[in-house]
């Protein structure tokens, strides 16, 4: 079995095969994301997504032991929703952060104005805005029980649900304090979801028995900290990893109802997802 590592250095990504080193067309900010694209049914194919807050999204694929750029598109401010807050008065700054979150398309085929080096044409892959957070959004995750649904959270101790047929969050859960850092989805049951948040607390939320408070409310260490990533076991979904600002990582072995899948949740989540004022 061949293994593939990638790691950040000046920058620059870095493909480790066996011993081999291949340095990649650069982005020229910090990668801040790197996600495999999964191919059913196609064998030998590997491709991966890279994004950077220099405003680039690339797609890379490795073929015949070479990795290649493949495809790639950029945002530029002139492209961005309207509703959208931007530290720029110049239409062609490029964009890798921003208070918002919007669609993006792969297969877009409307051009960036571009004028540095590239070796392919970058295009804009904007698509849709969804509506603002009242903060940085922190997260965003799909619901992995339906195609259009998806969590976001942010500095505004916010928990928003979106369709993606709609601009607008079918629903929003508040904490009374503390911005959330990052949420997830349960891996099993399609109402529960799970949050750590900078005032030191971990919540676990149940849509269908109480969708305006959480159904557990725990402090992620006894020193003061705040938490920074949240990640369930789909292996094991009773367990939940934390990490915290005082550099603790913890384990968290749920019970009761959370885990209790009921039929018809799926169907309950859809309904939800159509119920926008």
């Amino acid at each position: 079995m061949v293994k593939f590592y990638y790691g950040i250095f000046q920058k620059k990504m870095i493909l480790f095969l066996a011993s081999t080193e291949i340095a990649l067309f650069n982005h020229r900010e910090p990668i801040t994301g790197l996600h495999w694209i999964l191919h059913y049914g196609v064998h030998n194919k590997i491709e991966f997504v890279s994004c950077s807050l220099d405003g680039k999204i690339l797609i890379w694929k490795y073929e015949d032991g070479i990795l290649k750029l493949d495809n790639g598109f950029l945002i530029l401010a002139k492209q961005l929703p309207g509703n959208f807050l931007i530290k720029t008065s110049k239409e062609n700054a490029e964009i890798g952060k921003v208070e918002g979150i919007f669609q993006c398309v792969f297969d877009s085929l409307v051009p960036a104005s571009y004028t540095g080096f590239s070796p392919i044409s970058l295009k804009s892959p904007i698509n849709m805005g969804f509506e603002r957070h009242k903060g940085q959004v922190t997260s965003v995750q799909f619901s992995p029980f339906s195609r259009n649904v998806f969590l976001s959270s942010g500095s505004d101790g916010e928990l928003r649900i979106y369709s993606l047929l709609q601009p607008k969050p079918f629903l929003v859960l508040q904490l009374p304090n503390g911005g959330i850092n990052a949420a997830q989805w349960s891996p099993i049951r399609p109402l529960v979801l799970s949050c750590i948040c900078n005032n030191g607390r971990f919540h676990v939320w149940d849509l269908k028995s109480d969708g305006k408070s959480p159904v557990e409310s725990l402090p992620l260490s006894i020193e003061k900290s705040y938490g920074l990533s949240i990640q369930n076991n789909k292996e094991n979904p009773s367990l939940v990893a934390t990490s915290s600002s005082d550099g603790t990582i913890q384990i968290w072995k749920l019970s009761g109802s959370v885990l209790i899948v009921e039929t018809g949740e799926e169907m309950l989540l859809q309904a939800l997802s159509k119920n926008i004022d």
